[in-house]
């Protein structure tokens, strides 16, 4: 078997330790079961109020190896979720890294299948998991090239308008791939889980610094894709607890349309 060793990040705000801990623990099961020999994993803490000595003690306790070690680092002026992965991104040297949302819990077999896909596949340097929401329901992480159209309505989300955008929406979301159930070259993949050739994302310079929160992960897959390939492998699952944007405030909703205005500004304007 190829050799396989993994940076990883997770940025934490506000976090709860048993919440990160459960993410940890997934992730270091599927390391293992994956035969990672060696996993680096920087936890950002963008508030500075995590209980990090408190996850180290829970963390030793576990039936890990020392090739899995765990870092800390306090950025309490909160850059944003790009800019404090790429501090852990720039500083990487392993042969893969893997950017993960502090609310992700991972199969046991998700990483093995993930990185035999990526193995085996050349042009692939990153690849994106098929994800499960609370319910268990699959929602997609994969996307095809944004209209206001289509980001209006999934911004507001309400029964009617998605009723009479659903082609839209399903082209959008990938539904014809997600239903097709086989690794499929994508265009853009949901940040909270992107398992990268780790050579390819230092090439690209990680995340870009213009965006504080949101469409960091569509302009990362759209300069990622200039270099290479990004597939769907759908062997590879998580479950993700996070989404609905248009639900969390009057802060995340303005962060939200100032990214996209950004994102529209570097990339083309699509209206319908």
């Amino acid at each position: 078997m190829p050799k396989r060793t993994l940076n990883v990040s997770i940025v934490v705000y506000g976090h709860q330790v048993k919440d990160i801990y459960t993410v940890i623990h997934s992730l270091f099961l599927s390391a293992r079961f994956a035969n990672v020999s060696k996993l680096y994993l920087t936890l950002i803490d963008n508030k500075g109020d995590f209980l990090y000595e408190e996850l180290m003690s829970i963390i030793e306790e576990m039936d890990f190896s020392e090739k899995y070690k765990l870092s800390y680092v306090i950025r309490s002026d909160n850059p944003g979720y790009g800019v404090s992965n790429n501090l852990a991104i720039h500083e990487s040297k392993e042969l893969y890294y893997l950017i993960l949302n502090p609310d992700v819990i991972f199969q046991e077999n998700s990483l093995n299948e993930a990185l035999s896909y990526m193995e085996k596949c050349e042009s692939c340097i990153l690849t994106s998991p098929e994800i499960r929401n609370e319910y268990n329901a699959v929602v997609s992480g994969i996307k095809r090239y944004p209209s206001l159209l289509v980001l209006f309505v999934r911004f507001v989300d309400i029964k009617l308008l998605n009723f009479l955008f659903k082609r839209k929406l399903d082209e959008y979301t990938c539904q014809d791939i997600i239903d097709n159930a086989k690794p499929s070259k994508v265009d853009i993949v949901s940040g909270c889980c992107m398992l990268f050739k780790n050579s390819s994302l230092l090439q690209i310079g990680g995340f870009s610094d213009k965006y504080f929160l949101y469409f960091e992960d569509f302009d990362l897959s759209l300069r990622a894709s200039k270099i290479g390939d990004l597939y769907y492998v759908p062997n590879f699952k998580i479950k993700h607890f996070g989404g609905n944007t248009g639900r969390k405030g009057v802060k995340h909703i303005k962060c939200f349309l100032s990214s996209m205005i950004k994102f529209f500004c570097d990339y083309k304007i699509k209206v319908f």
